[in-house]
């Protein structure tokens, strides 16, 4: 029981550990939108400065905005892919863990009970073991006695 015991601490103890690599891989991703917002908005700035010097700026700005709105687009949309990809991963991990958890639950309790059977019956055998000794020492007792009958019935 122990060794199983042991066992699921060290499944459970392996679940924890991929629940929390796949934490941070979602704070990663979210980190990387949060950088690729960024840098959507500095462009959005540059497009702006650029649209306001001249046409032809203008329109190679806008080009370019188009451009990186789609890069930015695809690319969101990619992550946003993979951050559902790692919640299903970390649901299935939880439920894992979950799982794990009751059935090491369950055997701790059997564990508990067998505990408290093996103390009763310990205490029992104790108990018997001092009633035996008990017994033991009226046999001697009982012996001796004879012993003295009959050396007293021998001198008569």
């Amino acid at each position: 029981m122990k060794d199983e015991a042991g066992e699921r601490d060290r499944e459970v103890s392996s679940l924890n550990s991929k629940l929390l690599s796949l934490q941070l891989d979602i704070k990663n991703l979210h980190d990387v939108c949060k950088r690729q917002r960024k840098t959507l908005q500095d462009n959005q700035l540059c497009m702006e400065e650029a649209m306001n010097s001249s046409h032809d700026k203008k329109q190679a700005q806008a080009l370019a905005f188009e451009e990186s709105e789609v890069e930015f687009g695809s690319s969101k949309q990619c992550h946003l892919r993979q951050l559902q990809q790692l919640k299903k991963k970390l649901l299935v991990l939880q439920q894992e863990l979950e799982f794990h958890t009751e059935e090491l639950q369950t055997s701790y309790y059997s564990l508990r009970q067998y505990q408290s059977i093996l103390e009763k019956q310990t205490s029992d055998l104790v108990l018997l073991h001092h009633h035996c000794k008990l017994k033991e020492d009226e046999v001697i007792l009982y012996e001796e006695e004879m012993g003295n009958h009959n050396e007293n019935t021998g001198e008569k």
